[in-house]
């Protein structure tokens, strides 16, 4: 699964970056202007604590190989 996180202001955007570099998950695609975030799976812990930093994580169903169209 692919998730969308969408971090409020630039303050937020920096703090989940630093957050998802330190756990080592890859970020697929980053928009500073945007504070737009696509990450690949996340733990429910690592969900739960991008959330509780202000960001706003939603899955991105248009990368899901197993969704039928």
């Amino acid at each position: 699964m692919r998730y969308k996180v969408k971090a409020l202001n630039p303050a937020v955007y920096q703090d989940v970056m630093e957050f998802l570099n330190g756990k080592r998950i890859p970020v697929l695609v980053a928009s500073e202007k945007r504070r737009l975030l696509a990450v690949g799976d996340l733990l429910d812990e690592d969900l739960h604590e991008i959330t509780s930093k202000g960001a706003e994580v939603t899955p991105d169903f248009q990368y899901d190989l197993e969704v039928k169209r």
